[in-house]
This record gives structure tokens, C-alpha cells and sequence, in this order.
């Protein structure tokens, strides 16, 4: 064989495989450490984002301050003769925007950015990779104006779904159990609050550099869905196994179209699956659920104060969860 002859592509095929199976070992505590480092950076972050979003701020400052401290943060932290950075650009939504809103500089006077007003719902997105290993956070908050009296209705209702979706999500995840079980107690859950998952919004597994690996495990099961090219996508359960990462997103909406989201990383790399700590109760300011784990490019900041704690429907703002 000449010795600038490629290998046959099944060959090639097989020898990449490998190498990503090598690269996504969750029992390799090199791999490990690298998760978890972006997973520190990412809380940390969004714990000093979370104190910036308030009424009156920005979201496209919002946006650049997320992404330029996990830069600073990125660049101070171990793993040195690796590439890490932003995985998630910041995005800051609000209200009825469900992902994604990662606005630019206010420097358009005809479409400025959104400004923060008062009981406004924000959902906090942002992710970090670690030579590829990625972590994404996701956390909700409500900017409650009077911090003495709970906040109540259906966007409480929304929050309280989101909060407990996504604990059931944590602990019933594991080696062996079939998506649909997920889906379907999720679907009960948000049910009991009055409120439905959203259409178009899924957990997947993640791996190096990718932060969609398949087995998508949707939100909402919508038989009509399609993609950007009109094809219907398809929709199939499948098993959780050993040595897999997830990027788990409960989305959940309240009959007034107030998207909720709560967000982790799941590691299946035992029997039971380890969820990367969740960013801890923010220490006053709006309502709040809890906390998460993704990746990809640059950009933002923000602030915002108290967790939620749920009665009924009712989130107290003073009471951590």
C-alpha cells in the first residue's frame, strides 16, 4: 500500500469511534475533572450574573457581561494547555421568549434592546467547555418589586412545575429507564399545575465539541413537529445507558405562555446517574428557581435576587429552596 494511501473509509470510520469513545470515557477522571471545572465555572458565573439582573437593566449588557466573565474566569482557571471558553452564549429571556435572546449592543436606535421592567419572568442561559467538555446553567427568576409577599398565579405555577419537573428529571434518570417514563411524569407534573411542557424544547445527550449527540428527550411530544427544511422530525424513545452526559432542559408553560426552564447536566457514568451541583440560592431580589449544565461561542451580563420556595401556588421570594 503506498504510503500516502488513506485509510478505506470503514477503516477510518472505526478509528474515529474510537478515538470519541475514548475522548467521552465518564469513568476517566481526567474527563471528569473537566466537566466538573466547567460546571464551577458556570455556577460561579451565573451567581454573580443572577446579582445584575434587575429591573432597568439591559439584556444586551446583560449578555456581554455573562459571556466576558466566563472569559476572565476561563482564563484564571486550571487546565492551562487547554482551549476553554464560552460554550452557550449568555442569553437573557424574558417572559413569553423561550431561548436564545442574546441581543448585541444597544447601538440600534429602531430595535434596541429589551430593558428589564418589574415582574418580568427572566430565564438566564449560559454555558462553559473545558477543552470541549461542556456545562450549561439555565436559571429562572422573577423580578418581584415587593420581596415581603410571595408572588402568586400562573406564573408562580409555572416556576413551582419547572422546579419539581426538573428534580423528578434528576432522580429519575438512570442506566436502563426509557426516555418516555421521563416524559410522561413531567407531563403529570406540569399537568398538576395547570401548565403543559413546551413544544419544541429537549433534553439530549452531550460529547466532546457536541453539544447534540442524539436521543432527544423532548419536552413535548408533537407528532406534527418539523424541521427548518419542513421534514417531520422524528420522535423515537430510547434507554439511558452507562457512560453518557445529558444536557437535561424542563421547559414548562402556564396557559398564559410564561416559559419556566431549569436546567443540569446529568453524568450516567454509574448505575445512578450524578448531577453536577445546581447554582445555590441567590441571596435576595426577584423569585427563583434552581440552577444547571451545555456549550459554544461569546458575548454578555446581568442581576437578580431571591429564590423561590413554593406553596400552592404561591413562590416566597424570602425563603430559599
Amino acid at each position: 500500500m503506498p504510503a500516502n494511501h488513506a485509510p478505506s473509509s470503514p477503516t477510518l470510520l472505526a478509528e474515529q469511534l474510537s478515538a470519541m469513545t475514548l475522548q467521552n470515557n465518564l469513568s476517566d477522571p481526567t474527563v471528569m475533572g473537566k466537566y466538573r471545572l466547567a460546571a464551577d465555572i458556570c455556577n460561579a458565573v451565573m451567581r454573580e450574573l443572577l446579582e445584575l439582573v434587575v429591573p432597568g437593566a439591559s439584556t444586551a449588557d446583560l449578555c456581554q457581561h455573562g459571556d466576558d466573565l466566563i472569559l476572565q474566569k476561563c482564563a484564571a482557571a486550571g487546565f492551562k494547555s487547554v482551549r476553554k471558553g464560552v460554550a452557550l452564549p449568555t442569553s437573557v429571556n424574558v417572559n413569553n421568549t423561550v431561548q436564545h435572546y442574546a441581543p448585541v449592543a444597544d447601538d440600534d436606535e429602531n430595535h434596541p434592546a429589551y430593558v428589564l421592567q418589574e415582574n418580568d419572568l427572566v430565564k438566564v442561559e449560559l454555558g462553559v467547555h473545558v477543552d470541549g467538555y461542556a456545562c450549561t446553567a439555565g436559571h429562572t427568576t422573577i423580578l418581584n418589586p415587593n420581596t415581603d409577599l410571595p408572588t402568586t398565579g400562573a406564573v408562580a405555577d409555572a416556576v413551582t412545575a419547572a422546579h419539581f419537573a426538573a428534580e423528578m428529571a434528576w432522580r429519575m434518570i438512570k442506566p436502563g429507564r426509557a426516555a418516555s417514563e421521563i416524559h410522561e411524569a413531567m407531563t403529570r407534573i406540569a399537568s398538576a399545575y395547570k401548565c403543559v411542557p413546551v413544544r419544541g424544547t429537549y433534553s439530549t445527550r452531550i460529547q466532546r465539541y457536541t453539544l447534540d449527540a442524539g436521543n432527544h428527550l423532548y419536552n413535548a411530544i408533537d407528532p406534527e413537529a418539523t424541521d427548518t427544511d419542513g421534514h417531520k422530525i422524528k420522535q423515537e424513545d430510547f434507554q439511558f445507558s452507562v457512560n453518557e452526559a445529558y444536557d437535561q432542559l424542563p421547559y414548562v408553560c402556564s396557559d398564559h405562555e410564561m416559559p419556566v426552564e431549569l436546567a443540569t447536566l446529568l453524568f450516567l457514568d454509574q448505575p445512578n446517574a450524578l448531577r453536577v451541583p445546581p447554582v445555590p440560592a441567590a441571596q435576595s431580589g426577584g423569585v427563583t428557581p434552581l440552577a444547571e449544565g451545555s456549550s459554544g461561542g461569546s458575548r454578555r451580563r446581568s442581576r437578580s435576587r431571591k429564590r423561590s420556595k413554593s406553596r400552592g401556588s404561591s413562590v416566597d421570594a424570602r425563603e430559599p429552596l
